[in-house]
């Protein structure tokens, strides 16, 4: 009853949302295969802010024990449903609890949560990970303006976007030997601006390719950070 009083998750529907919004369970499954590579051969892998599962289903398909947490409560019972070990809990406090973990997912995690619990989480990752093992952490791109026009503002759970130079920077201080910054291919807009085919365009060309990129590149990217 806690969770619930503090939690704005709860003053709508929040699955009914994630359903309107977010897309099929089906296309977001297709979307986090890209992180599988870094989590095969990995036991005990920990889902942050799980949702309704589409990751644990990625990892249960290959053989990748794992469990989740989401403090949304209808999330974790559909995940239940789904038969995967999840609770309902605060992300840091489930982590903090947990031993030795082979890997970390945090997808469309971090906008929810303010500087101080991004910092806390890449400690404790850091803290909990085999040497070797991944924390990959998805969140919306505000290198890329559509990201505003079409998708933060719409959830009204969300906080602030996070730079990936900044989320970057936290996992190196946090103790990780090599991070990188993946802008998602899946997650671009689309459009594209067609280039001008004639003789002395090229410096346009470059400039509107920069354009494109600002305005419609990839809406998500991801911190790969290995321990």
């Amino acid at each position: 009853e806690l969770l619930k009083k503090n939690n704005e998750y709860y003053e709508i529907d929040y699955f009914d949302f994630e359903n309107h919004f977010r897309g099929s369970e089906e296309s977001i499954f297709r979307k986090q295969e890209i992180y599988l590579k870094y989590f095969i051969g990995k036991k005990n892998v920990l889902d942050l802010g799980c949702g309704r599962g589409e990751f644990l289903d990625t990892l249960y398909a290959n053989d990748i024990t794992s469990k989740g947490c989401d403090t949304y409560e209808p999330f974790v019972d559909y995940c239940r449903e789904k038969g995967f070990e999840v609770e309902c809990k605060d992300c840091l406090e489930f982590i903090k609890e947990q031993k030795e973990v082979g890997g970390i997912m945090a997808s469309q995690l971090v906008e929810h949560l303010n500087l101080s619990q991004v910092i806390e989480l890449c400690k404790i990752a850091f803290e909990k990970l085999q040497d070797g093992a991944f924390l990959v952490m998805e969140t919306p791109n505000p290198r890329c303006l559509s990201v505003f026009a079409n998708s933060f503002y719409m959830d009204p759970s969300h906080r602030k976007p996070v730079h990936p130079l900044t989320l970057q920077y936290l996992t190196e201080k946090a103790g990780f030997k090599k991070v990188e910054i993946l802008n998602t291919p899946l997650s671009r807009e689309g459009t594209i601006i067609p280039e001008l085919n004639i003789e002395g365009a090229e410096q346009f060309n470059d400039s509107m390719h920069q354009v494109q990129e600002l305005l419609f590149g990839s809406q998500d990217y991801a911190i790969i950070a290995q321990k």
